[in-house]
């Protein structure tokens, strides 16, 4: 890639099974952590966040006494029950808004008017200060869900698509807003050997040089 300044931040995502037994990635190579089904705390991360039925929990890393600040974490689920859509907050330094998505329900119908309604609640709800030009990352188990309102209705582009044993990709990334300022990179950490084959996915953001 051209234009690349210095890393801002890398993001792990991963739906670890109940019992995070699946994947063993390198978790201090990485600066916030997000992890779908597995409650336990990494080593040397605090957690910022967690929440849900199964669990969802966001995790900063700690290093020589910089804390990575994250602000501004609302729960956007509105049903509680069949799907545990979306969790979103920002990376205060740098002014990026990041949604993570865990989508439960294996209903195409149901995950995407779950996402959808989740979706509609962070853009209108005066109290989540959307942007639309804010630069924002979508990153998660989307599970059978269509992208349709993400792309159509937000302008949201998938950079990454993977997991799952059939033609689904539940395992993924968007990114919607302005990002003339940042790129993102992103690679596949590591994958499950079973629980529907999920993958590791790392997105490293990197602030563009002038």
């Amino acid at each position: 890639m051209k234009n690349i300044g210095a890393s801002v931040v890398k993001l792990f995502y991963m739906n670890q099974g109940s019992r995070g037994e699946y994947g063993t990635p390198p978790y201090q190579d990485y600066d916030v952590v997000l992890i779908a089904e597995n409650p336990a705390v990494k080593p040397r991360f605090h957690e910022v966040w967690k929440g849900g039925v199964p669990t969802m929990s966001i995790q900063a890393k700690d290093s020589d006494g910089r804390l990575r600040v994250i602000t501004d974490v609302f729960d956007l689920d509105l049903t509680l029950q069949q799907v545990r859509p979306m969790v979103t907050f920002q990376l205060a330094r740098e002014g990026i808004r990041i949604v993570f998505v865990h989508l439960k329900s294996g209903n195409e119908r149901v995950a995407t008017l779950a996402l959808r309604a989740a979706a509609t609640r962070l853009t209108s709800e005066p109290r989540f200060k959307y942007q639309q030009k804010q630069p924002t990352l979508w990153i998660g188990d989307f599970n059978r869900a269509d992208d349709e309102y993400l792309v159509e209705e937000l302008n949201a582009k998938c950079i990454f698509a993977g997991g799952g044993f059939s033609d689904w990709k539940l395992d993924r990334i968007y990114i919607s807003g302005d990002w003339k300022n940042f790129d993102v990179e992103v690679t596949e950490a590591t994958r499950a050997a079973v629980d529907h084959n999920h993958i590791g996915m790392v997105a490293a953001i990197t602030r563009k040089s002038s």
